[in-house]
């Protein structure tokens, strides 16, 4: 067996039994078997049925396990390892079944074989190297389907079983003929006739890794239409696959991109299905269920099919992914969505595409479901269906700034997805569109949209946009059209955000277009503009119907026509286009210079206009212009010659708060003479006016010279006369010389550039980038003032001021309440470096006068570092040798936040010149200040930490009349931003009362100025008022409060609040007049013809400006409240008594009052209509109220009482009383105090019951009563039937009242403690009843002696008769017995009036009493006072400061002591002690 020649016989004989068995042909050349088995094989060749190679095996190496087997054709073998093997599978033309499916149907015993059993062959382990694989079909177009070449295979338990093949792979690795590299691959193989699978597998290259299992199932004919008939199963479990492995086959994937996928797969590869699918590509996920058709034969047309879990990625993964399939098939703008989810159902096909999908992107959310076709050609896609979208942001889509998020629902029908090429049908509803930062809402829209053209229907039902458009709009024809209406039934600009000036902006009317062109240098056709109706915050606009007509002419020249009446009318007519319009301009102006080097634009250009301006256009839309009517602007431009004419006549225009009146501009740049001609009449800025200005230039070679002459000022003292020119230097620059001119201001004639050189000049470039100043040189005898310096666009500056020798009233303005004077001398310099403006100066003022005060000399010295990032700082101010100011210290600019390190020292620096800053508020500020301070923070904020001290320090408030002195050495604490007062004392400088004043002044930034003080007056009194009648005050007297104040605000708007009780020396007086006179203009305001609104405004602001009062007051009776009812007349209302009142007041004319006044004692001065001038005595009891108006007060049982001597005769018919009788007339006032009902009742106090009762009933008739008052008022005695010698009475003694009243008015005083009044009293003469009485000459006096004893008295001596010699008279002597002047004793004198026959004698009537008065409600609580000696419920206690420091420990003790019983004080006010006793127990009653 050994020997070579036998085993050639033993490998023939195995082979020839073999073909003959199986009709098979197989070959092997050379086979070596060694005693233990070992087989080697060389030259193996299997041919197949066409006797072509199957398989061919260079050398095969194994082991032979039983050799009895290999005759039953059983081939076992161990281990084999076969190298340089070749497999080829074919399927040759025309045939169905393969070379192997051939060859395993033999050896499976087929009709060509001999055996009955199936051929079998093992291996316990097969080792493959280099060796090379081929699947080949001649049926295809591509006959190799296969080429696997360096094939290396490591397989255990190989078997060969008839056609049956098992095989347990454990490494595999080959190349392919498309380039792909596998690695490796393991995994379980078996193959039969119906089933071929690799399970458990996995399979690696340099990129990809795949797991899982793979089937295939399959009659051994389908193999030649594998795609379509082969059934594919199996799954992939975590595997990971690079693109560029796949391009191999199937080259529609990006480069180099790996996948992560989970999935399972059944049917043909033409008609796969993937199901559980889970992918992952970097950030993007694809789940769900899909289906591929024809995805790997690329003659037939493919498509996808999703049942989408989820589709999450950017259009960027997704069209890298899959660049041919997607990237030309997804819109580009699709980008924008950003990272997007789909779910839903879609399908994807060549040439459709349909969705049923709900969308979320990153810039909203959106569900589809269309149907879109062509889709390869995507932009111009059809499409069919219905879209919502939800806060989508359709401005993020298109590129759209002002544009945001939508909502909306629509159907669609069309195709094109870019504005060119949409062709669409919408019809829908879109429920929100946010534009220009307002949210639309409820728009209905149908139409076409197609080629940038709009046909159709667009409704809003905003509550901010109402309207309707209805027309068409095509921007995709050759020439553009414009056909539509819009009928706008409101539209809220302000909310819209369209006018963001006018608060209210509502516009309303019809806009009919009509139009063509592509460009605005093109557009024909009109504009109609019809019902139109602007409303802002100042009034409605109604605009009358017009039209702006546009038409070319056979040349193409333009014209344009508007003609409105209210807007602007005329005509413009040329060839032009707008964009070139101002370079024409420029150009023409440009022209006069050889060396200006125009702009490039068509040549033959030009333009005619001539135009009339309404002012309620420019109203609507530019507030702050105003033009008056007849305002014409006419003119033209030629580019071809560059000429230009302009003129421009307006009677006023009002521009940003500025007021030109009478301009006249005539500009013509051909003209010899001049080019340019300017006059206005008067310029009002608010700070400076101007009058007479006018301008001319002429051109003389390249140089334009002006001329302009003005005046202004104060009555236009100021004069200015200038010349100055312009021209371009070769670099195109502009350079403005000054040529020698002067200026007249404040009386002092300056001349600017005196030596008439060229370095008097500014250079700057066209954009105004860079402006150079060499040098501007004014001169007024021996005083220069030199400017100089350079600016570059906005970040710095570099600006040189030098004086020599100025005086500083010659150039300081005139500002209010400011006013300087002084010496200047030296430099200041303004430099800006890293957005900070920094001065730098050398200055000094001389004699320096603030206010007509001299402060001393002022210097100021701000010296830099090398770096210019470091300044030394040091400001002072000198009087002699005292430094009153100094400022020392430095500015660092390396800290921005910290720039200042500066010390401030003050040395009995004068107050007095800081006073005009008060204002209205304050005045007359005086004294010294003296202390020190720290500075630091910022320019613009900075912080100021110190404290100062005030000597002879005091101001005025003149609305009060107040004059304030601040105790010696007062403390100010400087805090940051505040000035902060602890307990200040200030005094009045009249009667010295005093108060203690704390709080703080603050400010922002030095502006901004407020006040938060607080005053209180230390339970003292302290004067608020002292101020005297001017004939226009609402209020005026003297008041003295104890209580406190609240002073807040601004120094513009100061308020203050005062809370107190009225003590002694009040006098307040508060005139009323009930009408107004025909030459009172107060209710009359005029104003400026050329206000503008915000000056309407500034002058409503100023209604609140100024000094703001409110006082809350106690009134007690220490305090006198006196009502003028009457200025003219005198007529007074005046009294003592109880209330409270609450007053607000401001120094803009406001007044108003509310509370309660209820009067104890007064007096009412009654004089009315010329006749009557008497003196009533105000009841207890009676009360005003006010309600807001102090004019419209109530009076309230109100009741005066006039007493006098009359003889009643004349009223009871009877000669035999002849007789005066005590009688008073009474007068009632009820109701309004301008108007109040006034009746009158008369009594006779002194009269026995029978005589009263009698003339009562002559006086019970209410007219007979109101005559005999008025008679008993005006002659002082009853009238009769006779009126004539009523009348001769009434006369008699007016005219001595009248004359003795003026005598009295210079003799007394409001403020006199003796009072001394002279009278007349007209005697009576009656012949009827036989009587008469002389007249009498009177003196009244009236004084207090002490404060608890009172003296009035009258002495009368008769005049005409025989008793001259008769003294007579009455005396009142009143002494207050206790503190509250409840008690008093009264000691009286009284002249009794007798019969004339005893006319020699004189009778009188003296007596002693006693009175007590007491205040009650009940008679119950009358009995508790006089027996308890105060009521139960409270006390008040209004007396002395003592005293009531007294109640206060009494009753805090009380509290105290009855703690559990909730007994205490309540204080009202300042002062006013209110002490509240519970109700005790019985046996605390018993006690």
């Amino acid at each position: 067996m050994a020997l070579p020649p036998v085993q050639s016989y033993i490998a023939k004989k195995v082979t020839n039994s073999l073909n003959e068995q199986y009709g098979t042909n197989i070959n092997i050349d050379k086979i070596h078997i060694t005693f233990n088995g070992n087989v080697k094989l060389k030259g193996i060749y299997i041919e197949d049925y066409q006797k072509d190679t199957l398989i061919a095996v260079a050398k095969l190496k194994t082991s032979l396990l039983g050799i009895r087997n290999i005759f039953n054709n059983k081939l076992e073998f161990g281990k084999a390892d076969l190298s340089d093997a070749f497999f080829r599978i074919k399927t040759y033309k025309g045939e169905t079944d393969s070379n192997l499916d051939i060859f395993v149907a033999k050896l499976d015993g087929d009709s060509t074989s001999t055996s009955s059993s199936p051929f079998i062959m093992k291996f316990s382990k097969i080792n493959l190297e280099d060796s090379q694989f081929q699947f080949v079909n001649e049926n295809l177009e591509s006959p190799v389907v296969l080429n696997f070449d360096k094939l290396n295979l490591s397989v255990d338990k190989f078997k060969l079983e008839g056609p049956r093949v098992y095989a347990d792979i454990k490494q595999m690795a080959f190349e392919t003929e498309t380039g792909l590299v596998v690695k490796n691959l393991v995994g379980n193989f078996s193959y039969s006739k119906k089933r071929m699978q690799l399970t458990d597998f996995e399979t690696a290259t340099e990129k990809s890794n795949l797991s899982g299992n793979i089937y295939f199932d399959y009659n051994r004919e389908d193999f030649s239409d594998f795609l379509n008939k082969v059934n594919v199963s199996g799954n992939f479990k975590n595997s990971i696959i690079n693109s560029d492995d796949i391009n191999l086959f199937y080259n529609e994937f990006g480069l180099n991109k790996t996948v992560v996928f989970s999935s399972d797969i059944s049917g043909t590869l033409n008609e796969l299905q993937t199901e559980n699918l889970d992918v992952t590509y970097n950030q993007s996920v694809i789940k769900g269920n899909y289906k591929f058709t024809n995805l790997f034969e690329s003659d037939k047309p493919y498509s996808i099919e999703g049942d989408i879990e989820q589709i999450t990625s950017d259009y960027y993964e997704l069209t890298g992914l899959l660049p041919n399939l997607l990237g030309n098939r997804l819109p580009s703008n699709f980008n924008r969505f950003g990272r997007f989810t789909v779910t839903g159902k879609v399908t994807v096909a060549e040439n459709y595409l349909t969705t049923n999908t709900h969308l979320i992107t990153e810039i909203g959310s959106a569900d589809a479901n269309l149907s879109i076709t062509n889709i390869e050609d995507i932009d111009n896609a059809s499409y069919k269906g219905h879209i919502i979208l939800e806060d989508f942001n359709i401005g993020k889509y298109i590129k759209a700034t002002d544009l945001g998020k939508v909502s909306l629902a629509v159907d669609v029908d069309g195709k094109g997805f870019n504005q060119k090429n949409v062709n669409t049908k919408l019809h829908g509803k879109i429920s929100r569109l946010y534009y220009n930062h307002y949210t639309y809402k409820d728009v209905v829209v149908r139409g076409t949209v197609k080629n940038q053209l709009f046909n159709g229907y667009l409704k809003s039902f905003d509550k901010n946009l109402q309207f309707t458009f209805e027309g068409l709009a095509d921007l995709g024809s050759k020439t553009k059209s414009f056909e539509f209406n819009a009928a706008v039934a409101q539209a809220n600009l302000n909310a819209l955000h369209f006018i963001e000036r006018d608060s209210i902006s509502n516009f309303q009317g019809n806009i009919i277009i009509n139009l063509k062109g592509n460009t605005i240098d093109d557009l024909e056709g009109s504009i109609k503009f019809e019902k139109t109706k602007y409303v802002n915050q100042n009034e409605t606009y109604v605009f009358d119907d017009f039209s702006v007509l546009s038409n070319f002419d056979n040349e193409r020249t333009r014209t344009i026509e508007i003609n409105s009446p209210d807007i602007i009318s005329g005509t413009v007519v040329g060839k032009y286009k707008f964009n070139q319009i101002f370079k024409m301009v420029e150009n023409s102006i440009g022209s006069i210079y050889p060396n200006y080097k125009p702009y490039e634009i068509d040549s033959t250009q030009f333009i005619k206009f001539n135009f009339k301006i309404y002012d309620k256009i420019v109203d609507v839309f530019y507030p702050e212009l105003e033009f008056a009517p007849n305002t014409n602007i006419r003119g033209s431009i030629y580019s071809e010659d560059n000429a230009f004419k302009l003129t421009f006549k307006s009677p006023s225009i009002n521009a940003f708060g500025y007021i030109l009146d009478d301009i006249n501009l005539q500009v013509d740049n051909k003209n010899p003479l001049y080019n340019t001609f300017i006059e206005v009449n008067k310029i009002e800025t608010g700070y400076y006016d101007i009058n007479n200005f006018s301008l001319i230039n002429s051109t003389i070679k390249d140089t334009l010279y002006f001329r302009t002459e003005f005046s202004g000022g104060k009555n236009n003292q100021d004069t200015y006369n200038l010349n100055f020119y312009h021209t371009f230097n070769k670099e195109q620059l502009s350079i403005v010389g000054l040529k020698t001119s002067d200026l007249t201001f404040k009386g002092n004639k300056w001349l600017l550039n005196k030596d008439n050189n060229a370095r008097n000049r500014v250079v700057f470039d066209r954009d105004f980038d860079s402006i150079a100043i060499d040098e501007i040189v004014m001169n007024y005898n021996d005083e220069i003032i030199k400017f100089k310096g350079q600016l570059k666009d906005s970040t710095y500056k570099d600006l040189n001021l030098q004086f020599d020798n100025v005086l500083l009233e010659h150039i300081a303005p005139d500002i209010d309440s400011l006013s300087m004077a002084g010496i200047i001398n030296g430099k200041f310099k303004l430099f800006q470096k890293n957005n900070i403006n920094l001065p730098t100066s050398n200055l000094t003022i001389q004699n320096f006068v603030l206010n007509d005060h001299m402060l001393g000399d002022f210097e100021m010295d701000i010296i830099g570092d090398k770096s210019l990032s470091k300044y030394n700082v040091n400001v002072e101010i000198v009087n002699d040798v005292n430094k009153n100011l100094n400022i020392i210290g430095s500015i660092d600019l390396n800290k921005p936040n910290n720039l200042l390190d500066l010390n401030l020292y003050l040395s009995n620096l004068k107050l007095a010149p800081f006073s005009p800053l008060g204002g209205i508020v304050i005045s007359d500020m005086r004294g010294y200040v003296t202390g020190d301070a720290k500075i630091t923070g910022s320019f613009t904020n900075p912080k100021i930490n110190g404290l100062l001290n005030l000597f002879g320090a005091g101001l005025k408030i003149p609305y009060l009349g107040l004059d304030i002195d601040f105790s010696e050495a007062s403390k100010v604490v400087l805090t940051g931003d505040s000035f902060d007062f602890d307990n200040v004392t200030i005094v009045d400088t009249k009667y010295k009362t005093s108060a203690s004043l704390d709080g703080s002044i603050m400010h922002n930034k030095f502006d901004d100025w407020a006040l938060s003080l607080g005053l209180v007056t230390n339970n003292e009194r302290f004067l608020v008022l002292n101020t005297v009648d001017d004939g226009e005050t609402l209020f005026y007297g003297t008041a003295f409060l104890r209580g406190s104040a609240d002073i807040y605000g601004g120094i513009d708007a100061l308020n203050i609040d005062v809370t107190g009780v009225t003590e002694r020396g009040t006098s307040f007086k508060i005139p009323i007049n009930d009408a107004v006179s025909i030459g009172d203009d107060s209710f009359i305001e005029f104003i400026s013809k050329h206000e503008t609104k915000d000056d309407a405004k500034k002058r409503t602001a100023k209604e609140y400006s100024g000094l703001e009062l409110s006082f809350d007051l106690t009134i007690t009776p220490k305090a006198e409240i006196e009502i003028v009812t009457d200025r003219k007349t005198g007529s007074t209302l005046k009294g003592r008594g109880e209330g409270t009142l609450l007053m607000e007041i401001n120094t803009n004319g406001k007044f108003n009052m509310w509370g309660d006044f209820i009067t104890t004692e007064g007096t009412y001065n009654f004089k009315n209509y010329g006749i009557i001038n008497k003196t009533f005595t105000l009841q207890p009891g009676g009360s005003i109220t006010w309600e807001g108006d102090p004019t419209q007060a109530v009076l309230r049982d109100l009741k005066a009482v006039y007493s006098l001597n009359a003889n009643p005769s004349l009223l009871l018919e009877n000669n035999q009383f002849n007789r005066k009788i005590r009688t008073n007339v009474l007068i009632n006032l009820e109701g309004e105090l301008m108007n109040p009902t006034t009746s009158f009742d008369i009594e006779f106090p002194d009269t026995n019951p029978v005589m009263a009762s009698e003339l009562n009933y002559r006086l019970q008739d209410d007219d007979r009563r109101q005559r005999q008052a008025i008679y008993l008022l005006s002659s002082g005695t009853f009238v009769g039937d006779d009126n004539n010698t009523a009348l001769q009475g009434v006369a008699n003694t007016l005219v001595s009242e009248s004359l003795f009243s003026q005598i009295n008015n210079q003799l007394g005083g409001a403020n006199n403690k003796l009072n001394v009044a002279l009278s007349y009293e007209i005697g009576e003469t009656n012949a009827t009843y036989d009587y008469k009485t002389d007249d009498q000459f009177g003196v009244t006096i009236s004084t207090q002696i002490s404060d608890r004893i009172l003296f009035n008295g009258k002495v009368g001596v008769p005049v005409g008769g025989v008793t001259e010699t008769v003294v007579a008279g009455d005396a009142e002597v009143q002494i207050l017995l206790n503190d509250e002047g409840t008690l008093s004793a009264k000691v009286f004198n009284k002249q009794t009036e007798i019969q004339d026959f005893l006319a020699s004698t004189q009778g009188y009537t003296q007596g002693v009493g006693l009175s007590y008065q007491v205040d009650f409600d009940t008679f119950g609580e009358l009995w508790r006072i006089i027996f308890k000696g105060k009521k139960e419920d409270e006390v008040y206690l209004d007396n002395d400061p003592e005293e009531e420091r007294r109640a206060k420990e009494a009753a805090e003790k009380r509290k105290q002591e009855e703690a559990q019983k909730n007994e205490g004080t309540e204080i009202q006010g300042d002062g006013l002690i209110k002490l509240k006793n519970k109700p005790s127990s019985q046996n605390e009653e018993g006690k």
